[in-house]
């Protein structure tokens, strides 16, 4: 079995990438304490030996960054949503829309445009 990329994890599993035949090269975790036998966790040990690069911990910085790239892909995801025509999200923010023009007018307030509107739900997922 080829596998590349052997390092251990802070809880001494092993992570790895494995060739697979249809896939190509996939991640794997090396678990002691799994008894799932689609990969033989023994045979493949004996062939990493001691091929496994040491346990790294993150820096704060990276942590910090990691963070930030979550983040920033969870807001990008939700917005991705409010985009799509098909979504049932844009339809309950359309109501939304309407909804809050109507109470504006009845409160003797102006309406806000689409576009104001766009800016304060971009506010309330950031």
């Amino acid at each position: 079995m080829n596998y590349r990329n052997a390092k251990y994890l802070a809880d001494g599993r092993i992570d790895c990438e494995l060739e697979h035949e249809v896939h190509g090269w996939i991640p794997y975790t090396i678990d002691p304490d799994d008894d799932d036998e689609t990969v033989d966790n023994v045979a493949l040990l004996a062939d990493i030996g001691s091929d496994v690069a040491p346990y790294v911990a993150a820096t704060q910085a990276e942590i910090d960054a990691e963070a930030a790239a979550a983040e920033a892909s969870r807001i990008a995801m939700i917005e991705q949503e409010f985009d799509n025509q098909f979504s049932v999200n844009k339809v309950l923010l359309k109501i939304g829309f309407l909804q809050e023009n109507r109470i504006r007018v009845l409160e003797g307030k102006p309406k806000i445009t689409t576009q104001q509107f766009r800016n304060w739900v971009g506010r309330q997922i950031e």
